[in-house]
């Protein structure tokens, strides 16, 4: 469910903002993910991601990452 807002909510930022996608435009997003994994040898282990990106709009709609 909250999947779906989300992804509602970025299609309609899209929608609101033509210019999203122009050249010179620079993005940040943020990332924080979770699992586990089992093994024989260690047991379970958990473990946290916490990652963060940075986009740049070399012409319109390219980016380089």
């Amino acid at each position: 469910m909250i999947k779906r807002i989300l992804f509602a909510l970025l299609l309609l930022s899209s929608l609101l903002n033509a210019e999203l996608f122009k050249k010179t435009n620079f993005g940040l997003g943020v990332t924080l993910g979770g699992g586990s994994l089992s093994t024989i040898e260690n047991g379970t282990q958990t473990y946290t991601i916490l990652g963060i990106s940075t986009d740049y709009f070399v012409i319109d709609n390219l980016v380089l990452l």
